[in-house]
């Protein structure tokens, strides 16, 4: 869910072709995919949003702006993209060396951000600055409470949860950040696509082979049938056919109604947001349709998205520290100032937005040292960072 960066390999000649091919590692970006990233970053936090907003305008709670900010479906598009940039590069070189650096710097990768995320989380907790329980006298709406739950949590407990806990013990995300209950599925999704490449990377895989691990994935983890779907979509992106098929004039405005469809599902199948399989297929059709439609990457790779794009991580671990503090706290003072529901709802909405751009921004020194130490890490047993 978390990098639209791939590794991918020059091909090279001669004796030296393993040493040669670490070294010429590198890190690409599918532009259109991190603008993809950025446009769900924000259907989470406009999701979020709504739970503010919505119980004092009716304008938040119409079916079509839910569909908008349908956070469950946002969520699997980060799962499927990250299961395609995460595959991509072994597909296209077939080199296990790929999959060695990308697994030796996942975990760092994650935890770097997610440890700072839960220490703001402790700290603003400690010092009274989460609203979001006191906030549902004024906003008509309980949807926040259990955002972030106002507890009296040890340091050990913090270390032991960032740590750890957030991956394979998630029982406590919600004292920290109840974003981070994706942090289990990113990880443990991460660990079955390179498990998957190590051990069967060698082999054809044809709709048999995915329909074979979806049926297990179902049965074990609903939630990780968006991982099969990322590495399918890698998969069949690098076929001859495909790549001649998206050239074609059906298949660039094809993705236009795939986009539509998208939508006209989310805002008439609401009610199957519980449901992990048709929220990943729903994410699915969104996915197929940018990939195959060059009008839509166009739309993508819009500086704003990119923009979004680039920060899509840290927007989506802070933006709910943003909500239950400072955006509850002007929800509260505009409403005890006499402002009209209608303008309080408007402004927090936008305010929201704004603050958790620039919390995110401030956040990058984070998501780069993230990036760096996970590189490092790789280095140190050997393999190209």
């Amino acid at each position: 869910m978390l990098a639209v960066r791939y590794a991918t390999a020059r091909p090279t000649i001669g004796p030296n072709k393993s040493a040669s091919l670490k070294k010429e590692i590198k890190e690409d970006r599918i532009l259109y995919l991190d603008g993809v990233r950025g446009f769900a970053a924000i259907m989470v936090l406009v999701s979020h949003l709504i739970g503010l907003v919505a119980g004092s305008s009716l304008f938040y709670r119409s079916i079509y702006f839910q569909a908008l900010g349908n956070g469950p479906v946002a969520v699997h598009i980060f799962f499927i993209v990250s299961a395609f940039a995460l595959s991509i590069g072994f597909i296209k070189s077939r080199d296990v060396k790929i999959i060695e650096t990308l697994a030796l710097r996942r975990y760092l990768r994650l935890v770097i951000p997610i440890f700072c995320v839960c220490l703001i989380s402790f700290l603003f907790s400690r010092w009274g600055f989460f609203l979001n329980k006191e906030i549902t006298i004024y906003s008509h709406s309980a949807a926040l409470e259990n955002t972030i739950i106002h507890s009296h949590l040890t340091v050990s407990k913090l270390l032991k949860f960032a740590f750890y806990g957030v991956f394979f013990e998630p029982s406590l995300v919600n004292n920290f950040n109840a974003v981070l209950w994706t942090m289990n599925v990113e990880f443990l999704g991460s660990m079955f696509i390179f498990f998957v490449l190590a051990v069967f990377g060698k082999v054809r895989f044809s709709s048999a082979f995915f329909a074979m691990i979806g049926v297990l994935v179902y049965i074990m983890q609903p939630a990780l049938i968006s991982f099969v779907f990322g590495l399918m979509l890698a998969t069949i992106s690098e076929k001859v056919w495909f790549k001649s098929a998206i050239k074609t004039n059906f298949c660039k405005v094809g993705g236009l109604f795939g986009v539509a469809l998208f939508f006209y599902l989310q805002s008439h199948d609401l009610e199957q947001q519980g449901v992990p399989e048709a929220m990943s297929v729903f994410a699915l059709i969104a996915v197929v349709s940018v990939i195959g439609s060059s009008y839509l990457q166009c739309f993508f790779e819009t500086k704003l998205l990119q923009f979004l794009g680039r920060i899509s991580f840290p927007l989506y671990l802070i933006h709910p520290i943003v909500l239950c503090s400072l955006s509850c706290y002007q929800y509260k003072i505009m409403v005890l100032a006499g402002f009209p529901y209608i303008v309080v709802s408007a402004a927090v909405f936008l305010g929201c937005i704004a603050f958790s751009v620039i919390a995110a921004v401030a956040f990058m020194p984070v998501e780069k040292l993230a990036v760096a130490s996970g590189r490092s890490f790789a280095k140190a047993f050997g393999r190209t960072p």
